[in-house]
């Protein structure tokens, strides 16, 4: 197993870890490859804003990043058929289509892409998910100098979509809370009694216009992983 999908170091231990070493395992891991997510985050934004800067796609592209949970993790990594290469993964969001191909077809120039699965949906969720990780000799371009490895660079699954698609995993058919076969109202209890922490929470990120790469608070990530809970303004369900 390549050791940017090997949280748990298997190959480095005569036993299997535990659940509570998984736990802790998962944190060094993810803080070990934080810095190459942020470089990789920082580069695709400018592979868009170049596109953009020439006029062939319009500013109207949204870019999410998050870290998954250690609980989620765990829970896929007892998945004899799941793999575990979604660690670090990117939302791109475009107008369209043919953005969203411009897009792919620019990013392809530096990362190479391990899989890929094309989503098209009865209920109307249409994506490319792609699984990639960045090419040897353009290691430059997310400019760490020789300070990080490529092995402290993850692997990254980026899932390119459109906004009509994005509205229809918030509101529509597609919601996430279908696709995951979650129960919303065990959700909102979880929220209510302040059990949604940073283990079963990912780490979010977003990307403004000017490229500043910023983390979302509790509450945003929230809204955002469970747009059907009742946030409280403050208080309860507030503190992280």
């Amino acid at each position: 197993m390549d050791k940017k999908n090997n949280p748990w170091r298997v190959d480095l231990r005569e036993t299997p870890p535990n659940e509570m070493e998984k736990y802790s395992l998962y944190s060094d891991y993810t803080t070990e490859q934080k810095v190459g997510f942020i470089a990789l985050i920082r580069m695709i934004y400018e592979c868009i804003q170049e596109l953009q800067e020439y006029g062939e796609i319009t500013e109207n592209v949204k870019i999410m990043a998050r870290i998954k949970s250690a609980e989620s993790a765990i829970r896929n990594d007892d998945k004899e058929d799941k793999a575990l290469d979604d660690v670090f993964g990117m939302e791109i969001v475009a107008g369209n289509d043919t953005a969203l191909d411009k897009i792919m077809k620019k990013i392809e120039n530096y990362m190479n892409i391990l899989r890929e699965k094309k989503h098209n949906k009865e209920n109307g969720y249409k994506a490319t998910h792609r699984v990639m990780e960045i090419k040897k000799e353009c290691k430059d371009k997310l400019k760490l100098g020789d300070r990080v490895g490529l092995e402290q660079i993850p692997m990254i699954e980026i899932q390119f979509k459109t906004f009509e698609v994005k509205e229809n995993c918030i509101s529509g058919p597609a919601r996430h809370s279908e696709y995951k076969d979650e129960d919303p109202e065990k959700i909102q209890r979880m929220y209510d009694n302040n059990e949604l922490t940073e283990h079963n929470l990912p780490i979010m990120y977003t990307v403004d216009n000017t490229g500043t790469i910023r983390i979302l608070n509790k509450h945003a990530t929230i809204r955002e992983v469970y747009p059907f809970v009742r946030l409280h303004s403050k208080g309860k369900g507030e503190q992280r």
